[in-house]
């Protein structure tokens, strides 16, 4: 089934988010600001819902939410219902990282590049963190002859470098990878991005503290949270984070449902 315009909403600011006792939908509905809800109702059965405050003043009432954001920005939303939860979220703290990308012709660059990438040891006190050899990594993204390189910077170890101009750090990035790998050209071209917030650091007690929140979680029904603060910073783990928290809303819902029908 196709979802239709209305039911995907990109670049929407959310203000709030309330819980409260509606109708149940039977889908997509939403209320005016200070008015009841609007829609297709389930009947007369009450149950808890999720009021979703848009900066538009339009309301939208969910049986199911998954607040899929940074810690930080998490717990600006679970404020209003569970300060313990928030105080949780909200004591993750992040550290900076920076991606530079560099194009060269592969005849300028000495070093054999047979893998995706590699990794800096920290004991080496480098400025990159690690590379990916994106022609090997990705297929099509790179014409043949041309090489490009994706470094990254980042963690709370030295991190001074966010103070510097892109075109210092781009500079540094690059006297470290011709030093690695024998480049002997300049770069085609280089692109920079920064992002000031970007990983979650996993100090002493942060599993007591993924538990902690999971457990709070059980107070809501019909609420989820993921993100790379969890259990795993990498892409697999957000994805496996996700796909849990998918699970566990449709769980509840399929529960709910079979209720009604058997009440």
């Amino acid at each position: 089934k196709r979802l239709g315009p209305s039911i995907i909403r990109c670049n929407t600011k959310v203000l709030s988010i309330l819980k409260s006792s509606f109708p149940a939908a039977s889908g997509g509905e939403s209320i005016a600001p200070d008015g009841p809800p609007t829609g297709t109702l389930g009947g007369d059965d009450m149950r808890n819902s999720w009021q979703v405050r848009l900066m538009s003043g339009e309301v939208l009432v969910a049986d199911a939410l998954c607040i899929a954001l940074p810690s930080y920005a998490a717990a600006e939303l679970t404020r209003s219902f569970d300060p313990d939860l928030t105080d949780d979220l909200a004591g993750i703290n992040y550290a900076p990282a920076t991606t530079v990308n560099l194009a060269f012709r592969e005849m300028d660059v000495k070093h054999p590049l047979a893998g995706v990438g590699f990794v800096v040891p920290q004991k080496e006190n480098k400025l990159i963190l690690g590379c990916t050899l994106v022609q090997n990594k990705f297929e099509g993204r790179v014409p043949k002859g041309f090489f490009l390189i994706r470094a990254f910077l980042g963690g709370e170890n030295g991190p001074g470098w966010v103070h510097e101009s892109d075109e210092a750090l781009t500079n540094k990035v690059f006297a470290e990878l011709q030093e690695w790998l024998g480049i002997t050209g300049k770069p085609l071209f280089t692109q920079m991005a920064r992002y000031d917030r970007a990983l979650p650091q996993y100090s002493l007690g942060h599993l007591e503290r993924v538990v902690r929140m999971e457990e709070r979680l059980f107070r809501h029904k019909g609420l989820a949270l993921a993100g790379n603060y969890q259990h795993g910073v990498g892409i697999p783990d957000c994805i496996e984070s996700a796909e849990r928290a998918a699970d566990q809303l449709l769980k509840q819902i399929t529960s709910d449902v079979a209720l009604s029908r058997t009440g």
